[in-house]
């Protein structure tokens, strides 16, 4: 039925057909096509409110869409920043744990070396301080028959622990340890754990060498070649062919950590020597960390540029009746390194 000419939209107060005044047919055409009014004169009344509902029912649609894309894209972000930051945070997790257990091995191997060290100096004879060495006895009877070739120096109680370290990463679990004695000294002390029990490294503690290092440089015998421990540096003085060489000074060192006495005349290696890239580097790498921030413990104290080495020295016939020094074996790029020898108990020993 047709609506009243006054009827009006009961949501937007409007009238249901538009009120245009039209001077031609095409004019109310392009009106009418518009949809500026509600309907079209004469059509029932439902076409309007069925389009009402319609239009409703598309905008209720929208709102749906766009808070699901809301919900899809938001979820989507967070799984992402959870996916990027769990391996960082389990990364992390893992470098604590690892430090922590460091902390733990570094607190209490420390402890149980110490107090093996302390025993090691309260001992009353070589006998007794077999128990606390590597090697046992045969390392003890060693000090007794050459004590002309070690530096034996017994530091002054009570000790304090300067520095440390802890490291399992080789043939035997390992503590470093530089202690200060009560007249300001510091010495260097490394502990190897042999099953459960610490020992001390004494060949290192003493600094031992087969022979005496004094006597060695003033015999100069030929053919006799000795095992030392050494400190060495390099030096490149000269021009042409004597520059290409590598050359050492060897140093007998002390007890007391960074120590050094009497140095030995200047040794020659040859480019085509083995030895010659293994030291070169090994200086380049001294140099380097030096020259870093010091994080191991022993040799921290060392002047810049030494290497400590476990070497065969030997002498030769020079020129004009001269004699040389030669460089007959590379046992060692660090003094400290564990003796092949198995670790003997006292009883075992005997």
């Amino acid at each position: 039925m047709p609506l009243p000419d006054g009827e009006v939209c009961a949501n937007c107060g409007r009238a249901p057909f538009a009120e245009q005044a039209f001077n031609s047919i095409s004019e109310m055409e392009n009106v009418f096509d518009s949809g500026a009014s509600h309907g079209l004169p004469g059509q029932d009344v439902a076409d309007f409110v069925s389009m009402q509902k319609a239009k409703r029912q598309r905008q209720g649609k929208w709102v749906i869409a766009l808070w699901l894309l809301l919900l899809v894209v938001g979820g989507g972000i967070v799984f992402y920043n959870r996916e990027i930051e769990k391996p960082v945070g389990e990364e992390l997790s893992g470098l604590v744990k690892q430090e922590q257990e460091y902390q733990k091995n570094l607190a209490t191997s420390t402890g149980e070396a110490f107090r093996v060290f302390n025993k090691f100096l309260l001992a009353r004879d070589a006998n007794e301080q077999s128990e606390y060495v590597v090697g046992g006895v045969r390392k003890i009877l060693s000090l007794e028959q050459h004590e002309n070739s070690i530096d034996l120096v017994v530091p002054s109680r009570p000790l304090k622990l300067i520095a440390n370290s802890y490291s399992d990463d080789g043939e035997l679990p390992r503590v470093e340890l530089i202690i200060e004695d009560a007249r300001e000294r510091n010495f260097d002390v490394v502990m190897w754990k042999d099953d459960s029990k610490w020992l001390l490294d004494w060949e290192q503690y003493v600094r031992y060498a087969q022979d005496d290092w004094t006597r060695f440089l003033v015999d100069k015998s030929i053919g006799s070649p000795k095992i030392f421990r050494l400190y060495v540096r390099r030096r490149h003085i000269g021009t042409g062919g004597e520059h290409d060489k590598l050359q050492l000074i060897f140093y007998k060192p002390k007890m007391e950590a960074g120590e050094r006495t009497q140095e030995s005349p200047r040794v020659d290696v040859p480019p085509d020597s083995p030895f010659f890239t293994q030291l070169g580097t090994a200086f380049d790498t001294e140099i380097n960390r030096k020259n870093e921030v010091q994080k191991s413990v022993v040799g921290r104290l060392d002047k810049a540029g030494l290497l400590r080495v476990k070497v065969t020295l030997d002498w030769q016939q020079g020129t004009d009746d001269n004699r040389v020094m030669v460089l007959k074996g590379l046992d060692s790029m660090h003094w400290f390194e564990l003796d092949p020898v198995k670790v003997l108990t006292p009883a075992q020993a005997q």
